[in-house]
């Protein structure tokens, strides 16, 4: 009986070490060009988000939310590029559009956002 105890607790441990433990894949960020988004419909769980990498495109993009209820847009701050970008976050189960403007118009993209639980 100890013995099945003990390693009980050494697999806890090895888990935890290893960052496995408590760990969803479904709370795990979601990252995406911006270019391979355009038309396209990204699902994601209430708990991720979506990092959106600009690549060479504009440096700032106003988001239009057709839903507000259902995602933000807020801007994170990418350690390797040193430059702004922005990340869908989910507010709510639901489905919603979502445009970032650029400021060329051609750097401006549309897509479909649906939530999931």
């Amino acid at each position: 009986m100890r013995r099945s105890a003990v390693t009980a607790s050494l697999v806890a441990v090895v888990l935890a070490l290893t960052g496995c433990a408590g760990r969803s894949a479904a709370g795990a960020p979601v990252n995406v060009q911006l270019a391979d988004i355009q038309s396209h419909t990204l699902h994601l769980h209430v708990n991720q988000v979506i990092d959106i990498h600009l690549g060479g495109g504009s440096e700032r993009f106003t988001p239009e939310i057709a839903d507000e209820d259902i995602v933000a847009v807020v801007e994170r701050r990418n350690l390797t590029s040193e430059r702004f970008e922005p990340e869908i976050v989910p507010l709510s189960v639901g489905s919603t559009q979502v445009a970032l403007i650029g400021a060329d118009p051609n750097d401006s993209v549309g897509f479909r956002v649906i939530v999931s639980p």
